[in-house]
This record gives C-alpha cells, sequence and structure tokens, in this order.
C-alpha cells in the first residue's frame, strides 16, 4: 500500500539512505580499526628486530629499502660500546682495588687515564699486569723526581703506557727497570740518562742486542721480550726497546718514523717497493723540558743527530690524500684532547689519522701525531738558518 502512496516514496528514501550512511560509516571504522591493528602490529615486530621479516620486491632485482637492520645495526653498536665502558669501569676499579694499600689521587688518575685510552682489545689482559705497570711507573717517577720530573699531563700520555704498537703486551717494567737505574744512577739529569741508555741498554743480554735489517715492510723481533731473546731486532723493535728503557726510569718517550722514504726515482727505481725506500722507526723523548729525537743504537752520541737526518727528513712531505712519504709519533690519547688539555707540551705537532704501520696497512687503531713539518724546523735551525719553518708552530 505504502509503494503505491506517492506520498511515502520520500520517506521511504530518506529510510534507505540513513542506512547507507549508516553501513558506510560501520565499513570505513572498522576498516581503520583493521589498519591501526596492522601498523602497531609491524611497529611491535619492528622493535623486536625479527630478522624473519623481508621487505617485497618491486621488480627482480630492486628492493624496497629497509630500515629495520639499520636501526638494529646502530642499536648493537650502541649496545658495544656500553658494554666497552662498563668493561673499561669494571677495568679501573679491579686495578684500583689490587692498589688498594698505596692508592692515592695520582695513582687512580694514572689508572684511569691509563684504562680509558687502551686498545679495546687489551681489556682482556689480567689487571694484575696493569696494577703493576702503574705502580712501577709511579715509583719510578717518584725515584727520580730530584733530578728530572716530566710535566704530569706527558708522563701520563708518553711514560705510563705499557706498549708503543701492537707489539706482544710483555711485562718489561719488573725486568728492565732494576738494569737501566743502575745503567743512569751517576746522571744528574734526563739528557745524560738517555744518551747512557742509548749506549748500554742493548747489554740487558750477553751478547748485546744488535741491529738486524728485516726485509721492506716486515718486521722480525716486535716486543721487548722477543728482542732480548733472540738477542737483535730491525729498527721497530729497536725503537720499542729504546722507549721502554726510557719509560722505565720515568723518560717519557715515543715510536716515531716514516711508512717510505721519499727519495725519488734515482734512487728508488720501484718507488716505494725499493728497499731504499722502505719503513724506518726510531725514538723521540722528552727531555730538558722538551721534544728530542734519538737515533737508537745509532752512532752519533748526541741528541737531535741520526744518519737520516736532516737529508732524507727533509724530503719527506705532508699529502692529504696518502700517508706514505711523511713523519709520524705515537701517542696514546687522541691528539686532540692532549691539544686541549696540554698544549704547550704538544703545539709542533698536528694531529695525524693515526699512526701508519708499513707492515700492517690495514691496522689504524694506533693513535698518531703528525711530525713532518717539526722535523723541517728542526733541520733549518740545524743549517743555521735565520728564519727556520714556523708555519706550522
Amino acid at each position: 500500500k505504502n509503494l503505491c502512496d506517492r506520498r511515502a516514496l520520500p520517506q521511504l528514501a530518506m529510510r534507505d539512505a540513513i542506512r547507507l550512511r549508516r553501513l558506510a560509516l560501520f565499513f570505513l571504522l572498522a576498516g581503520a580499526g583493521a589498519a591501526l591493528l596492522v601498523l602497531l602490529s609491524s611497529l611491535n615486530l619492528a622493535q623486536r628486530g625479527l630478522s624473519s621479516i623481508r621487505p617485497a620486491r618491486h621488480g627482480p632485482s630492486e628492493d624496497v629499502p629497509w630500515l629495520t637492520p639499520q636501526v638494529s645495526q646502530a642499536s648493537h653498536q650502541r649496545e658495544a660500546l656500553v658494554h666497552a665502558s662498563r668493561q673499561r669501569e669494571a677495568l679501573v676499579h679491579e686495578i684500583e682495588r689490587r692498589l688498594a694499600p698505596a692508592l692515592n689521587n695520582e695513582t687512580k688518575e694514572a689508572v684511569r687515564f691509563l684504562v680509558q685510552h687502551m686498545p679495546a682489545e687489551d681489556l682482556q689482559l689480567d689487571p694484575g699486569f696493569f696494577a703493576e705497570n702503574v705502580r712501577l711507573a709511579l715509583d719510578a717517577r717518584r725515584k727520580y723526581a730530584d733530578r728530572w720530573l716530566a710535566p704530569w699531563p706527558v708522563f701520563l700520555n708518553d711514560a705510563l703506557p705499557y706498549a708503543s704498537l701492537t707489539e706482544p703486551r710483555d711485562n718489561w717494567r719488573p725486568k728492565l727497570l732494576p738494569h737501566m737505574a743502575k745503567l743512569v744512577e751517576h746522571c744528574l739529569d734526563d739528557e745524560c740518562a738517555a744518551l747512557v741508555l742509548n749506549r748500554a741498554s742493548w747489554r740487558i743480554v750477553d751478547p748485546p742486542i744488535k741491529f738486524v735489517a728485516a726485509p721492506p715492510n716486515e718486521i722480525n723481533s716486535y716486543g721487548p721480550f722477543q728482542t732480548m731473546e733472540r738477542h737483535n731486532s730491525s729498527c721497530t723493535g729497536l725503537s720499542i726497546f729504546l722507549v721502554d728503557a726510557l719509560r722505565s726510569v720515568a723518560i717519557p718517550a715515543r715510536v716515531a718514523g716514516t711508512p717510505h722514504w721519499r727519495k725519488g726515482k734515482a734512487v728508488c727505481p720501484d718507488g716505494d717497493a725499493s728497499p731504499e725506500c722502505g719503513n724506518h722507526n726510531w725514538v723521540e723523548a722528552f727531555i730538558l723540558g722538551e721534544w728530542h729525537f734519538i737515533d737508537q743504537h745509532g752512532l752519533l752520541d748526541a741528541l737531535d743527530k741520526g744518519w737520516f737526518f736532516p737529508a732524507d727528513t727533509n724530503l719527506q712531505t705532508h699529502n692529504d690524500h696518502s700517508m706514505n712519504h711523511s713523519i709520524y709519533s705515537t701517542t696514546w690519547a687522541p691528539p686532540h684532547e692532549l691539544l686541549r688539555v696540554a698544549r704547550p707540551y704538544y703545539a709542533h705537532f698536528a694531529p695525524a689519522p693515526h699512526f701508519p704501520l708499513a707492515w700492517d696497512w690495514d691496522t689504524r687503531s694506533i693513535q698518531g701525531w703528525e711530525t713532518v713539518k717539526w722535523y723541517h724546523s728542526k733541520a733549518s735551525a740545524y743549517a743555521g738558518l735565520s728564519h727556520p719553518d714556523k708555519s706550522y708552530f
């Protein structure tokens, strides 16, 4: 009856429209709810880092950019840093515990400095090794304080450390300190002590340690105990041994060197592959209040003299794209930190990306200075020029 009643048609249309709007609203809300559940589920899975999730492919070789692996990698890096920080803090506390009977602020600072800047792989070493190293280093500093006393930041960075490069971590202080102390007992200053040790420290074994060349870009003996056992080493092993001998009597010292000499085609027809243009290492020490270099086991019994200076060092140069032909020195703490807290003692040197090892070029964990311009300035002063190179200072 209503269908035939024309007056009822508008009311029927209105009821049908309301029903349709309600139905559309229902499906809209249902779809939105389902989408929200999918989104929340995806976020939860991504947070858990489930490796089973993979991006869809647009084509046979084009992947959708996927953020989850990057987030996971960054998370792992943060976790590794936190773990290493906790390791260092735990190691500091353990070393301090072992030094507890004689623990004071100076010892605490030395322990924290040593651990803060040590290579990550050394964190696994015996805490007793580090405790003895700190104790003997500070004992030597006190023993010679009335004859030579390095500034505290220089002592921490260049006398306290137990290693120079990647050599075996020998416990050399108990062995070297008594022997080197006897050699320098008559010395009234650190210049005397350094020159005496460069002459006589090699006689710690019989027959004495001597120089034996290694093949280009290689090393023979490396750590001090290896050198003593073999009674010889190349320039690198001799440098490490003399650095340790100097450090044993509280004289700050470090390894210096160049990856390759830059002598030109006439001398080195094969370039860096020629033996004449191989690497070389020597020693630098903080003596009489400033840095000097020492030709280890050399014939010239004086500071700042060696067969390579100034002729060969003058040929070395800085290059923004290569570290092959410059001169570098080691440092325990990052160079930028030392320039911030101890600039007067390191202002002549420039921070280097790392200290390059010609026999292990991929290793970049050794902190380093670039010192080539310092050697150029020394050469200018050595030649008696009135205007040495001061652009670097």
